[in-house]
């Protein structure tokens, strides 16, 4: 009779203090609450308020990242043109379609100063001509 009380005790105890931590209370307190008041005191714990700091937390955490586009601004005629770029050796890379270009771009091997060029251009031009943010955000 004694081991199945305290078995009881430890349980409401225990119980409640995993729960009073989840909802950023202090779990030793309600350990005890839980452990004398048995599921009276896992019963007040569940419908009492939560402190302001977890509030705040939990409304954080339910906010959206913010996300930035950075794929560069260019005119919509040359979206669909292939392109090519000069590498630091002056080698020509291409053809690739303006998205591996903006890949490239956004991994650091085109950048504002290497020259593009697609059937629309008369000449190479500086990739930071065509984009309105010339630096990738990583």
């Amino acid at each position: 009779m004694f081991l199945s009380s305290l078995i009881m005790w430890l349980f409401f105890g225990g119980f409640s203090a995993y729960l009073a931590r989840r909802q950023g209370k202090n779990p030793f307190l309600w350990f005890f609450l839980g452990m004398f008041f048995g599921l009276f005191g896992l019963v007040f714990l569940l419908f009492s308020p939560k402190p302001a700091k977890a509030r705040r937390r939990a409304q954080r955490q339910k906010e959206e990242p913010t996300t930035i586009d950075i794929t560069p601004k260019v005119d919509p005629s040359h979206k669909n043109k292939f392109w090519y770029y000069l590498d630091p050796e002056n080698r020509q890379n291409g053809p690739m379609s303006f998205d591996a270009l903006v890949r490239d771009w956004k991994e650091g091997k085109v950048g504002p100063k290497t020259y593009v060029w697609n059937e629309n251009l008369e000449e190479w031009e500086p990739w930071g001509d065509f984009i309105e943010n010339p630096s990738p955000i990583n």
